[in-house]
């Protein structure tokens, strides 16, 4: 299990967290692993190079170049393909939902407040 082997969680910390606070505990632990990984390729990537770099003819290749990685098609700034009211409109759709949800849990005597 999730929770109580990779993510390392106690059985009754586990079972009182509410669906939201798991979920976002999972997304942390994702993000982290992901960027773990990544460091650890970059790491690969920036060997590989140095290693072969006194045979390449062509001088003004890159590590980037050379073994190209999914996230560095990744530009910070490519946003052009948000549109701000789709945006805005998801936000608000999860906002009621969770607003719904801890009215629920505050009605059935369940909701902690966090």
């Amino acid at each position: 299990m999730l929770a109580l082997g990779e993510i390392g969680l106690t059985v009754d910390y586990f079972y009182s967290l509410t669906p939201r606070l798991f979920s976002n505990i999972v997304d942390g632990y994702v993000k982290r692993e992901n960027r773990q990984n990544q460091r650890s390729w970059e790491q690969t990537r920036l060997l590989f190079f140095s290693v072969l770099k006194p045979y390449l003819k062509e001088k003004s290749v890159t590590a980037e170049k050379l073994l190209p990685f999914e996230w560095d098609k990744i530009k910070v700034n490519d946003t052009a393909d948000f549109n701000p009211d789709e945006v805005a409109e998801i936000i608000r759709k999860q906002k009621e939902f969770w607003a719904k949800a801890d009215k629920t849990r505050k009605a059935n005597g369940k909701f902690s407040g966090n």
